[in-house]
């Protein structure tokens, strides 16, 4: 007998779920490419907005420089980013 929920992997690189009766409730894929990208520069976005607030120092515009191009595509990219997981969390979280 299963207790609670186990987390299994198919031969086809999914992520099953069952409860205690063996029965797969759900498969969700895995994350791919692109989740995985946005969800680093989600991250470090946050990250980075940490030490603005705690230490008032910005990491981006220090590799960057202040509002440089290089710095506007970064905070650019975070921002499409974050839209992007805040889409694909409605997905992976349907059971």
């Amino acid at each position: 007998m299963i207790r609670g929920i186990v987390y299994l992997k198919n031969n086809k690189g999914r992520i099953a779920y069952a409860g205690k009766s063996n029965q797969t409730i759900s498969i969700m894929k895995k994350l791919g490419g692109l989740d995985w990208v946005a969800l680093v520069l989600t991250i470090v976005g946050g990250l980075n907005w940490g030490l603005v607030s705690l230490l008032n120092w910005n990491l981006v515009d220090t590799i960057f420089g202040a509002m440089s191009g290089a710095s506007q595509i970064v905070y650019g990219l975070v921002g499409l980013s974050a839209l992007y997981i805040l889409v694909i969390s409605g997905k992976l979280s349907k059971k």
